[in-house]
């Protein structure tokens, strides 16, 4: 059995449907050039090797699981201004460190446990996720799009949420 360990998106590409590109051994996944994307699938990139993504400005909607259980530490959201919605356990069993919403200002949803279980692995008692930047959005505006707390793991030592009018975590 054959398994993609790359893949380049065309420029062209709207939709990335559900479970498109699942299962694989996708390391590399370049977006950069997908400039008519908006949407992004449930499960589409679910259970790779992906180490990075960089959304592009025309994203907006991704799917639940969609980059679920991969290797993924460095989540690039700078350039997803379009983006409104994060579907459940979107990022979910990765190794994120830090996670920059500042840019994503049209966001309104945030899925269940969207960014949960964020751990080294090679380490699983290490949690990787240590600061979220939503500072674009006061604390009561970020609660109202997540719905939930349960996404992340506060009791962690350094971990934060940074919002335009306060700083809540054990790193603040």
């Amino acid at each position: 059995e054959t398994k993609l360990t790359s893949v380049a998106i065309p420029s062209s590409l709207t939709t990335i449907g559900d479970d498109a590109f699942s299962g694989n051994n996708i390391t590399t996944l370049d977006l950069s050039h997908a400039t008519s994307l908006t949407s992004i699938g449930r499960s589409a990139f679910l259970g790779n090797s992906i180490t990075s993504v960089t959304i592009p400005s025309s994203v907006t909607t991704i799917g639940d699981d969609a980059f679920s259980g991969n290797n993924i530490t460095t989540l690039d959201l700078s350039h997803a201004t379009s983006l409104t919605s994060i579907g459940r356990f979107a990022f979910s069993d990765n190794s994120i460190i830090t996670l920059d919403l500042s840019n994503v200002t049209n966001l309104s949803s945030i899925g269940f446990n969207a960014f949960y279980n964020q751990l080294d692995k090679n380490d699983h008692s290490i949690y990787t996720l240590q600061s979220i930047n939503a500072s674009n959005k006061t604390k009561a505006q970020y609660d109202a799009i997540s719905n939930n707390n349960t996404w992340y793991d506060s009791s962690h030592s350094n971990f934060h949420i940074q919002y335009s009018d306060q700083c809540v975590g054990n790193g603040c």
